[in-house]
């Protein structure tokens, strides 16, 4: 190869593994069964400092929370935004989210109710 070539290739390749990385770090978003849901909510109340698991709140009929770890490469953290489906939670936690009481600790306060909407 000459060498502009091999400048092209090796600037190719350089910005392929950048987005391949960069991609990596972006936040996830995944739904999860009510009972994984219940399980990876009962992480809020873990002291871990490698990773963490918070309340979001609610909109329309689905429950939201956030998962954070420490990143295997480079600086920050990864997360992942897990969700279920309201009415597939058990009654009890169900009725909690409605009407204003975040069931898994203080969390962060509940997103606007926009079933009205």
């Amino acid at each position: 190869m000459k060498k502009p070539q091999v400048f092209i290739f090796v600037f190719l390749a350089g910005a392929c593994a950048g987005l391949l990385f960069t991609g990596c770090a972006a936040t996830h978003v995944k739904e999860l069964s009510a009972v994984d849901f219940v399980k990876q909510a009962g992480e809020i109340n873990e002291v871990n400092g490698a990773h963490w698991t918070r309340y979001v709140g609610r909109t329309q009929g689905r429950v939201y929370l956030e998962y954070q770890h420490s990143s295997l490469i480079g600086d920050g953290v990864r997360t992942t935004v897990y969700w279920t489906n309201l009415p597939e939670l058990p009654k009890e936690i169900a009725e909690n989210i409605k009407v204003g009481n975040a069931p898994w600790g203080a969390g962060f306060p509940l997103l606007e109710n926009s079933e009205s909407q």
